[in-house]
């Protein structure tokens, strides 16, 4: 009985087979239950070979082992043993990448390397006591191909991918984190693997391929350093444009964020998508007769869930009509000097105030607000949230008089100064 054998074709480095038939994993399944069962017998102390019989009419069934097991990684070397103790066996030859037909490539040397991955049929040709004898084994050898990675850095957290297909090579694959920390997954398994490192080390990450019968799959090395917590993206400056406003962001972590926007009392409502440029323009519509605040809400996962700072834009008013009503006697300093030695450290009214129609708002280069006032006896004390102010040109509107009192209101530029 003739029985067909096709060698598996290499692995290739995308981990598909190529020109691969449905015979062939037929035959490869078929070298797999032939391991298990040498694997057994071998359990037993025997030396054999994982047999396909291939006798002819006419022709005595030979006898042949296989030194070591008849499953290995590429390159797999084997030597053809005699296990024949009945009778005389002579003129032995060997086909080794046996087809089913041709025979003619016969060598005496029962010393072979297969130095590609498939299921191969061996054929011994012989005489035995004079009669020609024949007999075929089964040999299986897997791929040696390093697994192909790709890693995403986000902060502490790492994912891994192995990239696999239907017709990987791997059966499974063991993960070595480099932290002490092993795992073993399915190539089902092997997609979006996520690893948390406790510490700020660099970090020898190890894949390798695994089979069931053998210890010889590739392997793969990357090296690792989990990086710092991810710095937010801000918004830099407002700029007006009529109608338009533009909004400009520092994004030094490439970070995904979107634009949210709140006009006068009403709530944030999303008006932009930012991108991992580091440095972005967005341009959202803008309403001169109220305030318009932005903020910015992360949308990546690799950055801190906060609620970012809102950034405010504050419209000029509009000049009060004239009126003949005597204005107060006031002024204003050219600059100030907030540095704690208690000359000239504040920024405000100098003179005679109206507490019932006052206020004082401060802004800086780029026209948003950075102060403001409806208290008489308050004074600009140049700092921002807290912190002090960069010095510099900073724009002033005051009103203080009564309504219509056209010279009780005044703008202008104060220098900051320490």
């Amino acid at each position: 009985m003739r029985t067909h054998m096709t060698p598996i074709p290499p692995v290739g480095w995308g981990g598909m087979l190529t020109d691969f038939v449905r015979k062939d994993l037929s035959d490869f399944r078929l070298g797999l239950l032939v391991v298990w069962a040498s694997c057994a017998l071998l359990l037993l102390g025997l030396t054999v070979a994982s047999q396909a019989q291939c006798t002819r009419l006419g022709e005595l069934t030979g006898a042949l082992g296989l030194q070591p097991t008849p499953v290995g990684c590429i390159p797999f070397s084997i030597t053809v043993v005699n296990t024949n103790v009945t009778k005389t066996q002579t003129n032995t030859r060997f086909v080794f990448e046996y087809d089913g037909q041709n025979e003619t490539k016969l060598t005496t040397n029962p010393v072979y390397t297969y130095r590609q991955a498939g299921v191969y049929r061996l054929l011994q040709l012989s005489d035995m006591d004079g009669i020609p004898a024949r007999t075929c084994a089964v040999v299986t050898v897997y791929d040696t191909l390093p697994p192909l990675l790709s890693l995403l850095s986000c902060g502490s957290s790492l994912t891994l991918t192995v990239a696999t297909s239907p017709l990987s090579p791997y059966e499974a694959y063991q993960i070595d984190w480099g932290d002490g920390q092993l795992e073993r997954v399915l190539p089902a398994e092997a997609r979006n693997k996520v690893h948390v490192y406790s510490a700020e080390n660099t970090y020898r990450i190890r894949v390798k391929g695994q089979y069931h019968f053998v210890e010889c799959g590739g392997l793969t090395t990357r090296l690792f350093s989990p990086g710092k917590p991810k710095k937010p993206p801000t918004i830099s400056r407002l700029e007006p444009r009529g109608q338009q406003i533009g909004v400009f962001v520092n994004n030094e972590d490439e970070g995904l964020y979107v634009l949210e926007q709140q006009v006068g009392a009403g709530i944030f409502q999303p008006v932009a998508n930012g991108s991992r440029a580091t440095a972005n323009q967005l341009v959202a519509p803008l309403d001169t007769s109220q305030v318009n605040c932005f903020r910015l809400v992360q949308a990546d996962p690799c950055f801190p869930p906060i609620n970012y700072a809102a950034t405010c834009y504050e419209p000029p008013k509009p000049k009060p009509p004239v009126s003949t009503v005597p204005v107060l006697s006031w002024w204003l300093p050219s600059a100030f000097t907030p540095n704690g030695d208690g000359q000239n450290d504040t920024f405000g009214v100098i003179g005679q105030t109206d507490s019932t129609n006052f206020q004082l708002s401060i802004l800086n280069r780029w026209s948003v607000l950075v102060f403001r006032t409806t208290d008489p006896t308050q004074a600009w004390n140049g700092t921002v949230s807290g912190e002090p102010a960069p010095v510099g040109m900073y724009g002033f509107y005051i009103l203080n008089g009564r309504i219509g009192t056209e010279n009780n209101q005044k703008s202008g530029m104060v220098l900051l100064v320490r």
